[in-house]
């Protein structure tokens, strides 16, 4: 179950930065968002990912649209894929042979531009399984346009996946305190602690945190780390050292094993990292709201060494947003090692309003594969750039750097092959 917004998400966050490169628009239409579809995402997302490709691909200058539609008035209708180029096109003749598989359509266009045939009829596959059709209206010089279509179900009425498994567990029941500066992140845990049924009360940074937590009565606090005035880590010595005792978690955009150890020596009880997903949320609160027992300190050694284990690429974020669709995640895969090998560069030679842009780009891009280090690290940049503090950009620079190539080198091992 899905929302089509989803859809258009992924094609701007993976794609955008290759049309920006090519001076390339890239446009994407939702005219089926909200409406919660029941079909098979992933080979949908695999279809739509390959015909955006290819257009970009094949297009040098213009524009890439991107059209999700639904069609349909009762519980039963067709989820519609429209994706338009204004690149070379395509003849009749080669049309005919276009959804073949190990058929190309000209052996000139290939050598150009890397081929298009077995993708195609994979897509091609793809829809037959799913009981759908696929199409092509092109001229050479004109562009194309692929329309994708296939019989998929409403399911406005049934209930949000997270919800579900949600419900299965015990309900939490207690008081938490969240201590976040930003408005969007609070809001982001906010309406996760009202899916667990959980009370809260927010503050705005560390001295806030303190008074909060000395005077009122939580069950746990929740401690971004880095806040203005006092951050979170102060926050946190300064309340141990004051006889503070409550667990607090940490919510952090830094996920280096440095930063994890610095954080439980300083008084942390837990360590979450950003974006914060509901499971790990929930994970994290349900020790200390669940009714179960606390860990004993051996089971927090444990804990640190299990997180100290953690790679390039994050398994768990991979597996949520790809959902085992991994022949598409390693197409994306060799799209962000592309990107890595000029984005990189991009970001060390920029002025500061460039590098916050490259830096933003990357951060989401790294998010999409599973780097979730890397994507912190270039959200640090993006700030740093944004807010002028060029002393620090540096050494962060050097970091980047060395976890591109980590992930680069994860990514070329476990995921693209040869």
């Amino acid at each position: 179950m899905f929302d089509p917004a989803e859809l258009s998400t992924i094609v701007n966050e993976v794609f955008s930065p290759l049309a920006e490169k090519k001076g390339i628009t890239l446009a994407t239409d939702v005219r089926a968002a909200g409406k919660m579809i029941r079909s098979d995402v992933g080979k949908i997302r695999q279809v739509l990912i390959n015909l955006v490709g290819n257009a970009l691909k094949f297009t040098q200058r213009g524009a890439v649209a991107v059209d999700i539609d639904y069609q349909g008035d009762g519980h039963d209708g067709r989820l519609l894929l429209e994706v338009r180029d204004t690149g070379i096109g395509i003849s009749k003749r080669d049309q005919t042979v276009l959804f073949d598989r190990f058929k190309q359509a000209d052996s000139s266009r290939s050598k150009s531009h890397g081929g298009a045939g077995l993708g195609l009829a994979i897509c091609k596959q793809l829809a037959d399984i799913m009981d759908g059709t696929i199409t092509v209206s092109s001229a050479p010089g004109v562009g194309s346009t692929f329309n994708f279509s296939i019989p998929v179900s409403r399911a406005d009425d049934e209930a949000n996946p997270v919800d579900e498994v949600i419900d299965e567990n015990v309900p939490l029941s207690g008081r938490v305190l969240i201590a976040e500066d930003s408005e969007t992140n609070a809001m982001v845990a906010k309406k996760m602690l009202d899916r667990l049924g959980l009370e809260y009360e927010h503050v705005l940074d560390g001295a806030a945190a303190i008074d909060a937590a000395l005077s009122g009565d939580f069950d746990v606090v929740l401690m971004d780390v880095s806040m203005p005035n006092i951050d979170g880590l102060e926050a946190t010595r300064i309340l141990r050292q004051r006889g503070f005792t409550t667990p607090i978690v940490a919510m952090t955009a830094h996920a280096l094993k440095g930063d994890r150890d610095y954080a439980f020596q300083v008084g942390m009880s837990g360590y979450i990292t950003k974006p914060v997903r509901p499971n790990a949320l929930r994970s994290a609160l349900q020790t200390w709201v669940g009714g179960s027992k606390a860990p004993e300190p051996s089971e927090l050694n444990e804990q640190k060494t299990e997180e100290a284990r953690m790679t390039a690429l994050d398994q768990d974020a991979i597996q949520e947003v790809w959902d085992g669709d991994l022949e598409t995640y390693a197409e994306i895969g060799r799209i962000f090692v592309d990107e890595l090998a000029w984005r990189l560069p991009g970001l060390k030679e920029s002025e500061a309003n460039e590098m916050e842009h490259h830096a933003h780009s990357l951060k989401g891009a790294a998010s999409n594969i599973g780097a979730t280090e890397l994507s912190r690290l270039a959200a640090e940049l993006e700030e740093m750039a944004r807010d002028g503090k060029t002393a620090r950009i540096a050494p962060l620079m050097t970091t980047i750097e060395a976890e591109a190539r980590a992930v680069k080198a994860e990514l070329e091992e476990h995921y693209l092959g040869d």
